[in-house]
């Protein structure tokens, strides 16, 4: 082996066993710890009019270390919510209820390497640049994964970098009344979210040995050529945000002594959320070939039949038995990762797959010193896209229960059964139309 491939630094750990063949053992493990601190302020105005208040702060480290000592990664997770409450009494039968609140979240796990000077040229890895040829800057810097069947891979593999600012404004108003044997409530929320997020794969590159080119990944490991790798993509961002509003009724109605229905209607809507940055990009297929462009506003088209029924019932029988039984509908519209999952397309994610050749009338050309052969014509380029048709059909949930109780002296049995059935429920749907390497045709 050259001398110029022998690192002054070891990142593989020692032989520590001989059980079963194996010659090291180890485990992860992560420490967790977190600080709690909570306030509560109640005031009562007037016997009309209540206040109250409260305030949470959180704030935790989950520091993890891989089963390789020389890799692990730096957690951190503040967060605090704020809410306020203001309860105003018209009547005996007529009450509102005022909800406002604020939450915010920012979870970092990084790499011990990131806001270094770490570069994966430092230690032999060319190539592995941003696409104007200039290094990562420090803030999206970490070690290439060096996957090696067979063995013990090194890289920053439990971390990806993931960054996530959150912050959710929140306005609720519930407005109750009672009159004879119904108690109405009346109310609405809108709920506004911002999430300044990443979401990546490898954002340092990833470089894999699994013996196609000696018959023994650690020697491929050794001699230095790969079979394939992802070059990286760093860590891109985006500013999503979203409105989420509602509407809904509910009547509580006692129809006689011993039986109570509950009735209700929610209506949702979701307004598609959008990219702040305006870095994401999705596939226009209505041309021949399909093309990158900026994401459509709206991101689909917007769904205004999310209504949510439910309805309940307590039927008190002789000798202290009961039976309760509920069916409702709950929509939701979809998780932020439809948009950040955007992000990872070019030219905010670079990153692209080499496989590297194995054969003689197709000799390898990458090496571990340069990973990025340009003689290889990438197997595939990294894209996600939304729908060709430009439609998101949203999450909705039906949930029903059945509760039989029944009291024996100062005890009471309850024999329940609880079911769910979840539809369009949010996913990916990968597309594994990858063709083969190709040399890249000379001029």
């Amino acid at each position: 082996m050259p001398s110029r491939r022998i690192s002054p630094k070891s990142y593989l750990p020692l032989p520590n066993t001989t059980q079963n063949g194996e010659n090291y053992s180890a485990s992860t493990y992560g420490n967790l710890s977190i600080n709690q601190y909570i306030a509560r302020v109640d005031h009562k105005i007037n016997d009309a009019n209540q206040l109250a208040m409260h305030f949470i702060y959180e704030y935790r480290r989950f520091p993890n270390h891989t089963a390789n000592p020389n890799f692990g990664t730096i957690g951190t997770y503040p967060m605090f919510n704020v809410a306020l409450q203001y309860l105003h009494t018209f009547s005996a039968s007529m009450v509102n209820e005022l909800l406002l609140g604020y939450d915010f979240e920012h979870v970092k796990q990084l790499s011990t390497r990131t806001n270094t000077d770490f570069t994966a040229a430092s230690i032999g890895i060319n190539g592995f640049v941003q696409p104007n040829g200039e290094p990562w800057p420090p803030s999206e810097q970490g070690f290439p994964i060096l996957g090696i069947s067979g063995a013990l891979s090194l890289g920053d593999t439990s971390s990806a970098s993931n960054i996530d600012d959150s912050r959710t404004y929140q306005f609720i108003d519930n407005f109750s009344w009672t009159r004879g044997q119904h108690t109405l409530i009346f109310g609405g929320e809108v709920r506004h979210l911002q999430d300044n997020a990443t979401t990546n794969n490898t954002p340092w590159g990833s470089i894999t040995f699994n013996g196609v080119q000696t018959g023994n990944a650690f020697a491929d490991f050794i001699l230095g050529v790969p079979s394939s790798l992802i070059t990286p993509e760093g860590v891109p961002l985006t500013m999503a945000r979203q409105w989420r509003d509602s509407v809904y009724v509910q009547d509580n109605w006692k129809a006689t002594s011993n039986l109570t229905i509950n009735l209700g209607l929610r209506w949702d809507l979701w307004v598609p959320p959008h990219d702040n940055l305006d870095t994401s990009r999705t596939l226009d297929f209505s041309t021949q070939t399909p093309t990158l462009v900026s994401l459509p506003d709206p991101l689909w088209h917007v769904s205004h039949l999310n209504f949510g029924p439910r309805v309940g019932f307590a039927y008190s029988f002789p000798h202290q038995f009961v039976v309760r039984s509920a069916y409702g509908v709950t929509w939701y519209g979809g998780k932020f990762d439809n948009i950040n999952i955007l992000q990872l397309n070019p030219p905010s994610d670079p990153s692209f797959s080499l496989t590297n050749g194995s054969t003689p009338t197709n000799p390898p050309t990458a090496t571990i010193e340069n990973p990025v052969s340009p003689s290889i014509k990438p197997a595939s380029a990294n894209v996600t896209s939304l729908p060709a048709d430009d439609t998101h059909r949203n999450l909705y949930v039906q949930t029903w229960n059945l509760t039989l109780s029944k009291q024996f002296g100062s005890n009471i049995v309850d024999v329940s059964y609880v079911g769910s059935k979840g539809t369009h429920q949010d996913t990916s749907i990968p597309y594994f139309n990858t063709g083969p390497p190709q040399r890249r045709a000379s001029r």
